[in-house]
């Protein structure tokens, strides 16, 4: 009976040694490796953001590289200040390549707002609505900037247009 007892108070006193290293020795570093754990996830969304930046900083850098020719595709898409004529020229023949007659053609000047204004060119056609269709769809595909603002048919076979034209001041 001796020995149990014995062994009873060895194994009470093991229990609490147990705690008493837990308590003092495994929780406060586990306390540590939370913390440390919580420290990492930060540092990783930060290296995240991090990278992300630098990203967006190079896409930056290799549009700015290629200036020179986005500058050139502006000039071709938004033209410098010109007269009416080589806009009127250029919708003229995008109507007669589509099987459209030009009656009568006229531009008036709008100063617009900024750094563009543009033409606004009244065409008055003879074609039937296949042939206006498709002709808007030439004007969709052009690489100058142009809007159409309106499309009247008189009679099925005329139709009036008003473009607008955009250029830079």
């Amino acid at each position: 009976m001796k020995a149990e007892l014995f062994l009873l108070i060895i194994s009470v006193s093991l229990v609490g040694l147990s705690v008493l290293v837990y308590e003092n020795l495994i929780s406060p570093e586990l306390a540590l490796i939370s913390d440390l754990r919580s420290e990492l996830s930060g540092s990783a969304s930060a290296i995240s953001q991090y990278q992300s930046v630098e990203n967006e900083v190079k896409l930056l850098l290799s549009k700015y590289r290629s200036a020179p020719q986005l500058a050139q595709a502006i000039n071709i898409s938004l033209p410098d200040l010109y007269g009416s004529a080589p806009a009127l020229e250029d919708l003229k023949s995008a109507a007669v390549s589509v099987g459209a007659k030009v009656k009568s053609a006229e531009a008036e000047s709008v100063s617009g707002n900024g750094a563009m204004g543009y033409w606004k060119i009244t065409l008055e056609l003879e074609a039937g609505y296949a042939a206006v269709k498709d002709f808007i769809n030439s004007i969709e595909k052009s690489s100058k900037v142009m809007n159409v603002i309106s499309v009247d048919f008189h009679h099925p076979e005329q139709a009036k247009a008003v473009i607008a034209t955009y250029f830079q001041k």
